[in-house]
């Protein structure tokens, strides 16, 4: 992501978080079934989110305490 358009992103939701406020379609929003069913969605979804970073998805009864020492 490029390096503005990032700052931008992080200005509008300090903005956000300052108001209490969130984005908001000013009224009823319909999406297509398409958005939850495309394959190629998928594809572009695992491509660009998934595939990019490591993500570490674990139960949070799995995560130890920053306290505990046990190891498994």
């Amino acid at each position: 992501m490029p390096n503005d358009l990032l700052m931008g992103l992080t200005r509008r939701m300090i903005g956000l978080l300052d108001r209490h406020a969130t984005d908001l379609a000013p009224d009823i929003m319909y999406e297509s079934v398409d958005a939850y069913t495309s394959r190629r969605r998928l594809e572009e979804e695992r491509a660009g989110i998934f595939a990019r970073k490591p993500m570490l998805i674990a139960l949070s009864a799995d995560i130890p305490a920053a306290t505990r020492t046990e190891a498994r």
